[in-house]
């Protein structure tokens, strides 16, 4: 957590192997014995962050939506704890954009981070599925609607949403980007 922290604070190309020692306490040479490199590094950090959305239950989650007003408050109840999950792992330190995009270019560079990213994108759009399925299921939203595209769009607006949040310049990154996603849901189920 020391080493994202300081990530977020100078950004990675800033952060030296001595500011590494200094904030985590650790020689440089325990630095080394766990990981073989600065960029090593950085993929254990994203791997941290990316276990937490790996940690979602999805079945306790989908027990919650039985109409479209469960769904949204459940959508919006498991961003936020996404979000203050990630604010916690920060230790009050600022989200700087800037910085956090630099992730966004070390997991694609990574094949093992992309598969990461995609299993966890792939359990989020099955989860989805799932929760139209249900609606569908239910009456809320007409039957004749396919789940397998509703998720899919439905999926594909909210990551619009955060693309268009870290371009934004918005400093907020819990309710700015809450209420991103509040509004995009509110017009993806008036379009419905």
């Amino acid at each position: 957590m020391s080493a994202f922290r300081l990530f977020l604070e100078k950004g990675y190309r800033d952060v030296s192997y001595t500011d590494l020692v200094a904030h985590t306490g650790m020689s440089k040479g325990a630095i080394y014995h766990h990981f073989s490199s600065k960029e090593s590094l950085l993929h254990g950090v994203i791997e941290m962050l990316l276990s937490v959305a790996a940690q979602t239950n999805y079945d306790v989650l989908l027990v919650r939506v039985n109409s479209i007003d469960d769904f949204r408050e459940m959508f919006v109840d498991l961003k936020k704890a996404q979000v203050n999950a990630i604010l916690e792992i920060a230790g009050g330190k600022e989200l700087k954009i800037n910085k956090i995009l630099f992730f966004a270019e070390a997991i694609n560079e990574s094949r093992q981070l992309l598969e990461l990213v995609n299993k966890l994108s792939l359990a989020e759009l099955e989860f989805m599925e799932k929760c139209f399925t249900r609606l569908c299921v239910n009456g809320s939203i007409e039957k004749r609607k396919s789940p397998q595209k509703l998720a899919s769009t439905f999926f594909w607006m909210m990551q619009g949403i955060e693309i268009k949040f870290f371009f934004s310049g918005k400093n907020e990154f819990n309710n700015d980007l809450l209420d991103n996603y509040i509004e995009c849901m509110n017009d993806f189920f008036d379009i419905l």
